[in-house]
Order: C-alpha cells, then sequence, then structure tokens
C-alpha cells in the first residue's frame, strides 16, 4: 500500500501548482470560483489581475500542504497529518474571509458589492465555505487518528473483545481455532484483499471487513506490515485476523488466548 497514499494528494498538489503559475502572471481568472460567475459588467469593477495574483500565491501555499496529509499517513505520524489538515484549513478559510471583507480587490470608485454579487450574501457564504470544510477536516482528521490508532484486544474468562473503530466482541464458545502466522497479513493476503467495509490504505493499519478470493470474508485489527498475526476461526462467522505493531505484544495476546481455553 505504502506509497500509493501519495498518488492522489500528489496530482491535485501538481494541477494547483500549475494553476498557480498562470494566476501569478495575472492570467487565468476563469478558474476563481465566484469571479468567473459574475457578468462581465460586475468582473470590470475589480482589479482582475491583483485577485489572480493573490488566489495563485494561496495556491502555492496549499500545494505542499497536500502533502502533509498523506506523509503524516505514511510515517505513521498521525501529529502531522492532523497538522497539515488544521493549516490547510486555515489556510482556506484564512482567505475566504480576506476575499470577502473590506472590498480589497474593488476598483476605486463607488461603494460596490464584494466579490459574490450580493454585498449582503457575502459574508454568509463565506461562513458557510468554512464551516463546511472545518466539519470536513475534523470528519478526515477524526477517521485518520481513529484508524490509525493500535487496536486495544482484552482477553477476559467469557472470551475476546477489540474495542476501537469496527470492534465486536467473541465468546469462548464461538471460537474454534487459534492459529499464530509467522507471516504479514500482506504475505497472509497476497495483496489481493478488497476492503468491503473497513479502514485501510492509510499507512499500515487495516480495520474491518475485507474479502479476498483465497481467505474469502474476514476481519482485520492489523499492522499489515508486521508480522506474526492471530487468525481466530469462529463458528458460523467470519475469521478474525489480529497483529500489533510490536510482534511480542502479537504473541503475548496469542499466549493470553490459549490459555483460556
Amino acid at each position: 500500500m505504502g506509497g500509493t497514499v501519495f498518488i492522489i494528494p500528489a496530482i491535485i498538489a501538481a494541477l494547483l501548482a500549475t494553476m498557480s503559475v498562470f494566476l501569478l502572471n495575472g492570467k487565468g481568472a476563469f478558474l476563481i470560483a465566484g469571479y468567473n460567475t459574475l457578468k462581465k459588467s460586475e468582473q470590470a469593477k475589480y482589479d482582475e489581475k491583483a485577485l489572480c495574483r493573490f488566489t495563485g500565491r494561496l495556491l502555492i501555499i496549499i500545494s505542499p500542504l497536500l502533502l502533509l496529509v498523506p506523509i503524516g499517513i505514511y510515517f505513521e505520524a498521525t501529529w502531522l497529518s492532523l497538522l497539515g489538515a488544521a493549516v490547510l484549513a486555515g489556510c482556506i478559510a484564512g482567505a475566504i474571509i480576506y476575499m470577502n471583507s473590506g472590498n480589497r480587490f474593488r476598483r476605486s470608485g463607488p461603494e460596490m458589492p464584494t466579490l459574490a454579487a450580493d454585498s449582503k450574501a457575502a459574508p454568509w457564504n463565506a461562513r458557510a465555505v468554512i464551516i463546511f470544510v472545518c466539519v470536513v477536516v475534523a470528519a478526515v482528521g477524526i477517521m485518520i487518528y481513529q484508524g490509525g490508532k493500535e487496536t486495544v484486544v482484552t482477553v477476559s474468562d467469557s472470551g475476546i473483545q477489540i474495542k476501537g473503530m469496527y470492534g465486536l466482541s467473541v465468546g469462548i464458545a464461538d471460537i474454534t481455532d487459534i492459529t499464530l502466522i509467522d507471516k504479514s497479513m500482506s504475505e497472509i493476503g497476497a495483496g489481493s484483499m478488497e476492503r468491503v467495509n473497513g479502514y485501510g490504505g492509510f499507512g499500515q493499519a487495516l480495520k474491518g471487513q475485507f474479502r479476498s478470493d483465497s481467505l474469502g470474508d474476514f476481519l482485520l485489527f492489523v499492522q499489515s506490515e508486521t508480522p506474526p498475526t492471530i487468525r481466530i476461526e469462529t463458528v458460523g462467522k467470519s475469521d478474525i485476523y489480529i497483529s500489533f505493531r510490536d510482534c511480542e505484544k502479537t504473541e503475548q495476546l496469542y499466549r493470553s488466548i490459549i490459555s483460556m481455553r
């Protein structure tokens, strides 16, 4: 999975950087949302080159920030992904506020509306976009944080409880076999795993429901590149695979499960 996490963000960053070249030269105003939908008579009220250059500088800042999220995911530095997402949201929100206040890009003359055709609607439009951006960034941040956290597994006389994202409980009576496989989940699945309803593609963490031709349907709570892996077979349910970043922790969990049977 490794480097694939960079593909989409890198493509978007490259496109934004390319757009910024035109905008910094005072061209490409048709790329600016809000301005490009105004009538020609309304566009004439604004300093198009200044608006283009401002947007170009914004894109230059945003382009590298987009890469902080996948870099944090790749190196399993959740804080870096969250920082990148937060700074990105802050830049976008700040730019929207700046562009929609003070008539900054208006040519000199009588009082005129901001970039939105309706001067009263502009601040509300800006706030709506800011709120939307913040909500999306917060949702993505929570997903990355929760998905990247190592699974917590507790063992008791009643069974096994897997806590956190896609967690579940497995009773002792439901377990038919437990195996410690001296391979990582990537090796076991031979790279053919398909995510059905789960978290994956970000770093090594895989959680939730997956499927492959060789293994059928199964549940994962693993660090995909780290051996060994515990396989728990259950009555009438999907097999469960568990592994941690620390191989000793995986082996210790295996011994704990075995000792209670």
